[in-house]
């Protein structure tokens, strides 16, 4: 189960940060087509903002799924680093325990919620809103995921 998950966890990292990298250049794209348009033409666009916050959006919390599996999340290594590695597997475990229930929760409540933007649509782009909100019930959902497979590998290590 845990080489499964890692194969899908690692897929998905990779299709991850190449949407994240795609956003990033998109948005700053945007942001030079805007800048071009209102001080050069003096013709502002009524879109660009509200996209760039989107993606915004969409690329942040990509990221932090991104770094959660790479174990690029700010932690405190000063108490696991005293601790020994019996010690250590299980703080990991119950941690990312924790964490995998609690962004569980939040993608399960993100997702009921996604009901009620299903006919708002946003101002300038005129898109469902529901389609940017959806934003926070995949990325918790991933990186639920990927506390899981962070919960199974100290479990799983054979260091005494």
């Amino acid at each position: 189960m845990a080489r499964a998950l890692t194969a899908i966890v690692t897929l998905v990292d990779r299709v991850f940060r190449s949407v994240i990298w795609l956003l990033t250049a998109a948005m700053v794209a945007i942001v030079v087509l805007q800048v071009f348009m209102r001080y050069v033409l003096n013709a502002a666009l009524s879109w660009p903002e509200e996209l760039t916050r989107y993606f915004m959006i969409w690329s942040g919390l990509l990221a932090a799924v991104y770094a959660h599996n790479e174990g690029q999340h700010v932690g405190i290594g000063l108490l696991l680093d005293r601790m020994g590695p019996r010690l250590r597997r299980v703080t990991q475990a119950v941690s990312h325990a924790l964490i995998a229930a609690l962004c569980t929760l939040i993608a399960w409540q993100g997702a009921k919620s996604l009901r009620s933007y299903g006919e708002i649509k946003s101002t300038a782009l005129r898109i469902p809103m529901d389609f940017v909100y959806a934003a926070v019930p995949v990325s918790f959902l991933l990186l639920a995921l990927i506390s899981v497979k962070l919960l199974i590998k100290p479990l799983a290590s054979t260091e005494k």
